[in-house]
C-alpha cells in the first residue's frame, strides 16, 4: 500500500514524520494520515514527495507504471487507491460498530435479567414466619423458596403466583405427616396461591382455576438440595378458601 511505501522511505532517507513535511510545506499530520493509509497526497503531491524522497513514482504506488506518466494517470491511480481506503475504512467502522453494539449487550444483559427478576418478583409477595422452635432456619427456608420459584416457573408455564409463604406452625403437622414416606430426607411444605393456565402443569391442578394456600412439597437429600415435589390441594387445610373457576 501508498502508506506503508511512504514510511519505508521515509525511515530509509533518516527522515521523521515532521522533517519529511517541512519539505513538503504540509503539517506532521498530513504525512501521518499518509503513512496510516487515512487518506492519499495528490497527483502533484505524489511526484514532490517521490523527488524528496529520491525514489521514482512507481516504487511508492508499488505498481509498475510507465515512466514520465502525465497528471492524468496519476490522478486515476491515486483515485482508486483512495478509493480502496474508503472502503476498508468505511468496513472497518462498521466492525468497531458491532462490536460495540455486541459489547454494550453483554454490559446491558445482566442489568435487563436483573429487571425482569425483580419485576417477577414484585408479582406476588413472598413471607416466613418462624417460631423459637422452628425446625428450619430462615436460610434453608429462603434455598427452598428460591427452589420453588425455579421450578414453578419451569412446570407451570401458564400460572401465574399470587405469594408464596412459610409458617412452621402450619406446616409442622402436613410435614410429620409426610417425612415417613420421604426416608432419609426432610420434608417442608410451602402454602401457595396462584392460578394455573390451561395446562396446569402436574396431574393433581386442575386447569384454569385458583388454588389459596395450596400446599407444595419439598425434600432435601443427603446432598443437601432441596427438590421440588408436587402441590398437594388435597391436604390443605379445612380454612383454606374453596378453589373458584377462572371465567
Amino acid at each position: 500500500m501508498l502508506g506503508e511505501n511512504i514510511k519505508t522511505l521515509r525511515i530509509a532517507q533518516g527522515f521523521t514524520q515532521e522533517e519529511l513535511a517541512i519539505r513538503l510545506h504540509v503539517v506532521r499530520q498530513t504525512v501521518s494520515k499518509w503513512e496510516k493509509n487515512l487518506s492519499v497526497p495528490d497527483a502533484a503531491m505524489l511526484q514532490k514527495l517521490a523527488e524528496v524522497l529520491d525514489r521514482p513514482v512507481n516504487e511508492l504506488l508499488g505498481a509498475d507504471i510507465v515512466e514520465r506518466e502525465d497528471q492524468n494517470a496519476l490522478a486515476d491511480q491515486l483515485a482508486r487507491i483512495n478509493e480502496q481506503l474508503v472502503i476498508r475504512n468505511r468496513r472497518g467502522k462498521r466492525i468497531w460498530t458491532a462490536l460495540a453494539v455486541v459489547f454494550a449487550a453483554l454490559l446491558l444483559l445482566p442489568m435487563v435479567s436483573l429487571l425482569f427478576a425483580v419485576s417477577a418478583r414484585s408479582a406476588y409477595s413472598v413471607g416466613t414466619s418462624l417460631s423459637e422452635n422452628a425446625h428450619y432456619s430462615q436460610q434453608e427456608v429462603d434455598e427452598a423458596i428460591e427452589v420453588f420459584q425455579k421450578s414453578f416457573r419451569r412446570s407451570c408455564r401458564k400460572a401465574q403466583l399470587e405469594s408464596i409463604s412459610y409458617d412452621d406452625e402450619l406446616a409442622a403437622p402436613l410435614e410429620q405427616q409426610l417425612a415417613a414416606q420421604h426416608e432419609h430426607a426432610d420434608v417442608l411444605i410451602l402454602f401457595v396461591d396462584f392460578r394455573t393456565g390451561a395446562k396446569p402443569g402436574f396431574d393433581t391442578l386442575q386447569p384454569n382455576t385458583r388454588y389459596t394456600a395450596c400446599p407444595w412439597l419439598l425434600t432435601r437429600g443427603a446432598d443437601g438440595r432441596w427438590t421440588l415435589r408436587e402441590p398437594l390441594p388435597e391436604l390443605a387445610k379445612p380454612t383454606t378458601k374453596q378453589n373458584d373457576k377462572i371465567t
